[in-house]
């Protein structure tokens, strides 16, 4: 059985549990977990008999988004080393968005950035009510680029815009309504309808549900262009001098340089 650093699965006979695993950083996404959480959902999980995958994350924390640890070593990178991380990060999101089985993500304490893009990559997700969101990447100089093709089809062009352009923390209330999430409960409440999930997708052909995923992401003209252009985005911004400012002043502490004085 692989063994696995930065993720931890746990396998029924139908239903696997995927646990982000890493809560000293706040399950905060590198390379390590992007290797694995690919693997898994690319080459383990078709052909497994598994019909469900729930995704969630260790400790109570969903997913900080990308380490910045990670981001801020990624500035010495070359070019050419940026974009591979950034095609690896899409592909990670590519092969969780694929997955041949129902996903559901089980949200609580908090998302950010990336972690925002695996919920949009899950079928179903539900998030306990005071968990906070926010697509901040603008705030660090970067841009939501890998994400941004999930996260547009999950909840359409115009909560896109102002979610990502604006860079807001934004509630559970909000996520409903854009359609980040299909429900909010409380957190005595989240494993049961989690189950309820799991339980609909086993009364679903498997044969079935696989086809009609993969039409779905036909539709959506999720193609491999989409995944050259944002990969080739994000390696630039993370090299750039706003780039590199905006991961500073965050390690820091400081607001960075383009935010006006007395704000």
């Amino acid at each position: 059985m692989q063994q696995y650093e930065c993720i931890s699965i746990e396998r029924g006979q139908d239903v696997a549990t995927c646990l982000l695993d890493r809560p000293d950083r706040r399950n905060a996404i590198n390379p390590q977990m992007i290797a694995e959480l690919t693997g898994f959902f690319r080459d383990e999980l078709p052909g497994s008999g598994i019909r469900a995958v729930v995704l969630r994350g260790s400790n109570g924390f969903f997913c900080a988004g990308a380490d910045l640890n990670w981001m801020k070593e990624s500035a010495s990178f070359s070019a050419e080393q940026n974009h591979a991380d950034a095609l690896a990060l899409y592909d990670m999101f590519d092969a969780l968005d694929s997955a041949p089985c129902l996903t559901i993500a089980a949200v609580e304490g908090g998302a950010f950035g990336g972690g925002i893009g695996m919920i949009a990559c899950c079928d179903v997700a539900i998030g306990v009510h005071g968990t906070k969101y926010s697509l901040s990447e603008l705030r660090l100089g970067l841009s939501p680029a890998t994400i941004s093709p999930f996260v547009t089809a999950k909840v359409g062009a115009s909560y896109a815009r102002m979610l990502m352009l604006s860079a807001i923390a934004f509630d559970d209330a909000k996520a409903l309504e854009c359609g980040l999430l299909q429900e909010c409960c409380s957190a005595a409440d989240l494993d049961h309808r989690v189950d309820s999930y799991v339980t609909a997708a086993l009364q679903c052909s498997p044969a079935a549900l696989a086809a009609t995923k993969q039409l779905l992401r036909e539709n959506a003209n999720m193609g491999s262009d989409i995944r050259v252009r944002t990969a080739k985005l994000i390696a630039h911004l993370r090299t750039s001098p706003e780039g590199q400012e905006g991961l500073a002043s965050f390690l820091e502490k400081r607001k960075p340089a383009w935010v006006p004085a007395g704000d």
